[in-house]
């Protein structure tokens, strides 16, 4: 009998290993897909802020260039 509980309790205790493992994986990977897209999401702002930005002077830069002319 205290050979079979051994048995039980050795799987169990292997199982909860894997378990925790998975767990641990799945979780550091939504982490780190959500933690990519949020940067990615910050980098496409910066960049458009950006395009805009250079627009507005590239515009500036033309009215100075003509009105001197």
């Amino acid at each position: 009998m205290k050979i079979y509980d051994k048995e039980i309790y050795n799987k169990q205790k292997s199982i909860n290993t894997v378990l925790i493992i998975v767990v641990a994986f799945i979780i550091g990977f939504v982490v780190g897909y959500f933690g990519n897209a949020a940067v990615k999401s910050s980098n496409n702002n910066t960049t458009k802020n950006n395009t805009v930005n250079s627009v507005e002077n590239n515009k500036e830069n033309n009215t100075i260039t003509t009105d001197t002319i």
